[in-house]
């Protein structure tokens, strides 16, 4: 598979390793894949962050915990 730009995050959720690994693919969509420490690698969905990236563009994620939530953040620079 011919890819670009390349980012990952790694959590701990309910005691579990989780990855998540941001990419994009030729046709420019930013795709996601993730890890989960009793499945495996898996895609949820599409697996398609967004179709909106142009070719080449830096990915930045980051995840924080907020006191209610968790929170990703996929940055896509164009």
């Amino acid at each position: 598979m011919d890819t670009t730009t390349l980012d990952a995050i790694e959590f701990i959720q309910d005691n579990k390793k989780q990855l998540r690994v941001y990419y994009q693919t030729k046709d420019s969509y930013i795709r996601e894949s993730c890890y989960h420490a009793d499945e495996g690698w898996f895609t949820e969905g599409s697996g398609i962050v967004t179709t909106q990236a142009t070719q080449n563009s830096p990915i930045t994620v980051t995840r924080w915990n907020e006191p209610n939530n968790k929170v990703t953040q996929v940055i896509i620079s164009s």
